[in-house]
């Protein structure tokens, strides 16, 4: 069961020559979150890799074009991300307790998580199967002591949370199911791709074959059977299948978010890797994909998937082998069962597309698929535009990338949805300093300097004080009514040894101090302490402050060992 992060309000000290709760020029101010953010930026992760497969790292935002249904954007954000495995933790700082004798350093905390996720809805049993073996050669071999793994599955019938312990990583594999093993044909037979030709658009074709495929898997002749009873029959066939294939689409999708919603608060580099055959959506599931895609971006969890089928993806048809090969039904069935089977890997590749994902595909190598696709690429370049004039109707814009230079291979997200309602500017903040806060990178925006110490209170429980001493030298100060004004939030989140989200606090700082007392606010800075009662064990601290006036972030790590 996923918990909800709650950033919890509380009582400041601040420090200037000796802690108080309140000076003449600090005080607490309960405010929402002030974020400046761009509601409708839409943010393009793109791959560029040469000739030979390698990513390119050099380009400049000059040498993109972004067009949006055709049209040419201006890129108001760029950014190059260069993913590298993160370094181990530094060791951890020296406080009361830890100087002791017999102490024992903290353990490096987690710095990658990955969740795989087996589609054991859509796959055969032959296609699970072969994913199970080399998933679990696969977790043998790659995982290290800083990874983290959980496993999931689409029905929902394995859940393994976050865990570094081999042995239930590979019981969790091992225990996969297929759903659908011992399903019984339907009369006639209807995938859901055709379900939505007959039901959705009208396809005569289709409609057509499968009401001689009604016949012919029947043991009543044609021409004693009424023709609006065989119509009605594949309409009631083909609405289960439609009900049936919607229920399963969703399943995956709800998988996916609730993976995201996991890995958006864990530290470190996050990923989901998805093996599954694919699986068709019908037009109404496409706009929830994209909200999919978008919490997956926002979150900065990327996406990879393994295609299950392997090398040899045998196209699964209709059993018409009643009929001869030349007759009209057989190749209308046989058309659009071959357009559900190259169309099924399409949701993949938007996914991976999107999110700066990989994407293995025919081959039969699976293990060596996923080895491939948890090695993040080396450069990933992040665009942003602001779409002028959009209407929040929910219509799909067509998005297309291109690079200046030979040779280059692009890889992006091929669209985005408008949004269905106005967005909310406040819910979009939150999930901005959520974002800053369950992050593992560190920024310097305001020079802070991170301190611990913790004291036994007790047999079971320490007192964790987390100080956070801010220089304001480069603090965004404005001038309102003769006084200079800045706000300061200050959050701090604490992260067990394996990188789950155990507690947090938020603080706003209200500073409005006089010219007069400018210089000396500036030479002392402000102390901020949060406390926190924890049980012995191995933590990550996360410290964030924001400053309103300066629009900047702040952002330090430190691992403790609490015996």
């Amino acid at each position: 069961m996923s918990r909800s992060i709650l950033l919890i309000p509380a009582i400041v000290c601040v420090a200037a020559a000796a802690q108080q709760s309140q000076t003449d020029d600090v005080s607490l101010r309960d405010v929402p979150l002030t974020f400046n953010v761009r509601v409708n930026l839409v943010t393009v992760p793109v791959v560029v890799t040469d000739a030979t497969g390698r990513a390119v790292g050099n380009l400049v935002v000059d040498d993109f074009r972004l067009f949006d249904a055709g049209r040419p954007q201006v890129i108001s954000r760029f950014a190059v991300e260069r993913r590298t495995r993160p370094a181990a933790a530094a060791a951890p700082e020296p406080t009361p307790i830890e100087t002791a004798a017999g102490e024992r350093p903290a353990a490096p905390p987690p710095n990658r998580y990955i969740a795989y996720i087996f589609d054991d809805v859509h796959a055969d049993v032959g296609a699970l199967m072969q994913s199970k073996e080399a998933a679990e050669r696969h977790l043998a071999a790659t995982l290290g002591p800083a990874d983290r793994a959980a496993v999931f599955s689409i029905s929902g019938d394995t859940k393994l949370d976050f865990t570094g312990d081999q042995a239930k990583l590979r019981d969790a594999v091992r225990g996969l199911k297929p759903q659908h093993a011992h399903r019984v044909p339907e009369c006639p037979p209807i995938d859901y791709y055709t379900a939505d030709q007959i039901e959705n658009k009208h396809d005569a074709d289709a409609l057509r074959a499968a009401k001689y495929d009604a016949v012919q898997c029947s043991s009543l002749p044609y021409d004693r059977r009424p023709d609006s009873l065989i119509e009605r029959l594949v309409h009631a066939t083909a609405g289960h299948a439609l009900e049936e294939g919607e229920f399963e689409s969703h399943l995956a999708l709800e998988s996916l978010r609730a993976a995201i919603h996991k890995l958006a608060v864990m530290p470190g580099e996050r990923m989901i890797v998805l093996i599954s055959p694919g699986f068709f959506l019908i037009d109404d599931l496409r706009y929830p994909l994209g909200e999919v895609m978008d919490h997956a971006i926002q979150a900065g969890v990327r996406i990879n998937a393994l295609d299950a089928r392997g090398l040899d993806a045998t196209l699964t048809l209709p059993d018409i082998e009643y009929r001869a090969a030349s007759s009209r039904g057989y190749l209308v069935d046989r058309k659009l069962a071959t357009d559900a089977a190259l169309g099924q890997p399409e949701v993949l590749f938007d996914l991976t597309n999107a999110t700066g994902g990989k994407f293995a595909h025919n081959t039969n190598d699976l293990a060596g698929g996923l080895a491939s696709i948890v090695e993040p690429p080396e450069y990933t370049y992040m665009l942003g535009f602001t779409p002028q004039s959009l209407k929040p109707d929910g219509l799909f814009h067509a998005l297309k990338v291109t690079v200046a230079g030979k040779g280059y291979t692009v890889a992006a997200r091929r669209g985005y949805y408008a949004p269905k309602t106005p967005a909310d500017p406040v819910e979009a903040a939150r999930r901005d300093i959520r974002d800053a806060v369950f992050s593992r990178e560190e920024m310097h925006g305001l020079p802070v300097e991170l301190h611990t110490q913790f004291f036994r209170t007790g047999a079971a429980l320490r007192r964790l004080s987390v100080l956070a001493h801010v220089g304001l030298h480069q603090a965004g100060f404005r001038k309102e009514e003769g006084q200079n004004r800045d706000d300061l939030t200050v959050v701090s989140a604490l992260f067990d040894g394996n990188g789950n989200y155990v507690a947090g606090k938020e603080k706003v700082l209200e500073l409005h101090v006089p010219d007069e007392a400018l210089l000396n606010r500036l030479a002392s800075g402000v102390t901020v302490k949060t406390t926190f009662d924890v049980a012995p064990g191995s933590y990550l601290v996360r410290l964030v402050v924001r400053d309103g006036g300066g629009q900047t972030v702040s952002a330090e790590n430190r691992a403790i060992e609490i015996p």
